[in-house]
């Protein structure tokens, strides 16, 4: 396979490739997906795409796992490449790797850590969320009932309206009982609901 530059984008385009055929995300599945890259290059690129896609719970799971799997297969290949040039290399250059291999591993912890402290943040956000969800749906539900009951108070009063109305048509005008009719008819159209 010819070695191909790996970049955000298609890390980003082979991630997505990959879950869409519910394929797990591993370093050499990435690489091969993406057509080649080192595996240093390939970590750091799946590292920022999960964090760019968190999106739920299990993924952000899936990502610690798998940061965690692809920092250990790092330092196993370190390992492995340390044993086939331990004879040919010098002692400070094994130690040189030594110090490599655990900056990764610590590197891997890390990692893991604030995995799940934002894991533990998104719950506490979700949690918050419902909590405000539950609230709203409450002065919903009052909003409702006021307006259940500025609607009667509505009704009340072009009942009263309708009386005063039938009562003026049975006796003579009076002033005073028509300035009292119109201060009603007022009240009753700023009481009535907006539609």
């Amino acid at each position: 396979m010819t070695s191909a530059t790996a970049t955000l984008e298609k890390v980003k385009a082979a991630v997505a490739r990959m879950e869409e055929r519910q394929e797990a995300v591993t370093l050499d599945a990435l690489r091969e997906e993406v057509g080649g890259g080192s595996k240093g290059t390939l970590i750091k690129l799946l590292a920022a795409v999960r964090a760019e896609n968190k999106q739920t719970e299990d993924d952000a799971e899936r990502l610690s796992a798998d940061t965690r799997r692809a920092a250990l297969e790092m330092a196993l290949a370190i390992s492995r490449s340390e044993r086939g040039l331990a004879e040919e290399k010098n002692s400070a250059e094994r130690q040189q790797c030594r110090e490599t291999i655990e900056r990764m591993v610590l590197d891997a912890q890390r990692a893991g850590d604030l995995q799940d402290e934002t894991d533990e943040k998104l719950a506490q956000a979700t949690a918050r969320l419902h909590e405000v969800e539950a609230k709203l749906a409450a002065k919903n539900h009052e909003c409702d009932q006021l307006w259940t009951q500025i609607r009667q108070g509505a009704e009340t009063i072009k009942g009263l309206e309708r009386r005063v109305a039938e009562a003026e048509a049975a006796r003579p005008s009076d002033p005073m009982l028509d300035e009292i009719a119109t201060l009603m008819r007022g009240l009753s159209k700023r009481l009535e609901p907006a539609e």
